[in-house]
């Protein structure tokens, strides 16, 4: 799928979704990365300002993906759930760093925050795959509940990705019940 087609069908498919939405984004792991820019694209010119929950790659590796996309990055704020363990990290106004992924509690009161500020309009999270692999499914369910309610009070919208590839299908289906689309690229 080319760079062309995945903006064309992220386009088609978040058209008709309510004004504050939540979508489950299962993701083809070739083109995982394109997909995500292209998200962050769309997201960014329809919301203006937004949450990038990054449990895959550092938050400068995604601050240089902004900027070679040509997409401002001050338009994003970053929970960095990475940085930390590779001694690399530093909190920012834009960037705060968690302590490891498996930090739920600590997780959910830093969007929380976020949220309740109405800093941002859309949070992306990155990726319900690795959030497995750090945290027993029962506490991670719990969490995305009280993560789509709190986004959905604070009249945001939700996106949580995932490689298509490593979907657990159980979990995937608890969480579609919270969306308002599963969207498959």
């Amino acid at each position: 799928m080319s760079n062309a087609e995945i903006k064309a069908k992220i386009e088609q498919e978040f058209k008709d979704l309510p004004e504050n939405f939540a979508v489950n984004l299962i993701i083809d792991q070739h083109i995982y990365s394109q997909a995500n820019l292209a998200l962050l694209r769309h997201l960014i010119e329809e919301l203006h300002q937004g949450l990038y929950v990054s449990l895959n790659k550092p938050y400068e590796t995604l601050h240089e993906e902004l900027k070679q996309s040509n997409l401002d990055p001050s338009a994003i704020y970053c929970i960095d759930c990475v940085s930390k363990e590779t001694g690399k990290f530093s909190n920012s106004e834009k960037c705060l760093c968690l302590e490891d992924p498996s930090s739920l509690t600590e997780l959910s009161v830093l969007t929380a925050n976020l949220l309740d500020d109405r800093k941002i309009r859309f949070i992306i999270l990155d990726s319900l795959s690795t959030l497995l692999l750090y945290n027993d499914a029962k506490e991670v369910e719990k969490f995305l509940h009280g993560l789509f309610n709190k986004t959905r009070k604070s009249n945001a919208s939700i996106i949580i990705t995932s490689p298509k590839e490593k979907s657990k299908e159980d979990l995937f289906a608890e969480i579609t019940q919270f969306c308002d689309k599963e969207i498959e690229l």
